[in-house]
């Protein structure tokens, strides 16, 4: 009985030696291995996830405003995100807008893609630029440059157009606001028109 004793006190003894240097070991394994270790690797992120928080994509956007000569101006677009490479900057695919002139006149256009400077109060239409205007004139044009606070639209290289009196051709178009507050559209650069009497 009392050999019994002993060995259970000797045991007893031996565990309470052993099992905190256990608990010890295991406790600077769990810390050794923590600063190995990048908690941000074991979260399941998909590249395509990171990438579309990283553009910071808007889908479906629209603006609305008035010019400085009282025109008023609504702009939407497929989606929208931030410039990289320029600040105050954004990229615009889908673009559609609409132009109101305060005589009555509307000018609608449509590109594929387009770049918003706002600190330099400047746009760049791209692919397929398409201008419809209330008068009756369909234009069309691979780049437009236009200005965000006012009615100034300068075509980067040659245009093609059906209008009241038939079919013609520019190597520029500029679009601005007359002295009467009329949209004005200006042809130069080689205008070659192909007339429709029925018109």
């Amino acid at each position: 009985m009392a050999l019994q004793d002993r060995t259970h006190s000797r045991i007893v003894t031996a565990l309470k030696i052993v099992l905190p240097l256990c608990a010890l070991a295991l406790l600077s394994t769990i810390f050794l291995f923590s600063r190995n270790s990048d908690p941000t690797e074991a979260i399941p992120f998909s590249d395509r996830m990171i990438d579309r928080a990283e553009q910071q994509v808007i889908t479906q956007p629209f603006f609305s405003g008035t010019t400085a000569d009282g025109s008023t101006l609504s702009i939407q677009a497929r989606s929208a995100r931030p410039d990289a490479a320029a600040e105050n900057a954004a990229l615009i695919d889908g673009l559609q807008a609409r132009i109101s002139v305060t005589s009555g006149g509307t000018l609608t256009m449509r590109a594929d893609s387009a770049e918003f400077d706002l600190s330099g109060d400047s746009a760049y239409f791209s692919g397929n630029v398409k201008i419809v205007s209330s008068t009756g004139y369909r234009i069309t044009t691979p780049g437009l440059d236009a200005a965000l606070s006012r009615i100034d639209l300068r075509s980067r290289g040659p245009v093609e157009a059906l209008g009241p009196a038939g079919r013609f051709t520019a190597g520029r178009l500029e679009i601005v606001i007359s002295n009467d507050n009329r949209v004005q559209m200006l042809f130069t650069e080689g205008v070659k028109l192909v007339y429709d009497p029925r018109k």
